[in-house]
């Protein structure tokens, strides 16, 4: 284990967040879309199965 200077880790975590920060981004872009598909395919099924 090679130890690193204070500004090399500084620039590990950096990255590391930057990277985290995107993934995490793109994972909840997804999820939100599935969730609306999810509520459109519900509310789409529920009035045509429910004729008011």
């Amino acid at each position: 284990m090679s130890s690193l200077t204070p500004e090399q880790v500084a620039e590990v975590r950096a990255i590391v967040a930057e990277m985290l920060g995107q993934t995490l981004r793109g994972v909840n872009e997804r999820i939100l879309n599935a969730s609306m598909a999810a509520i459109m395919a519900l509310t789409t099924s529920t009035n045509r199965s429910a004729p008011r």
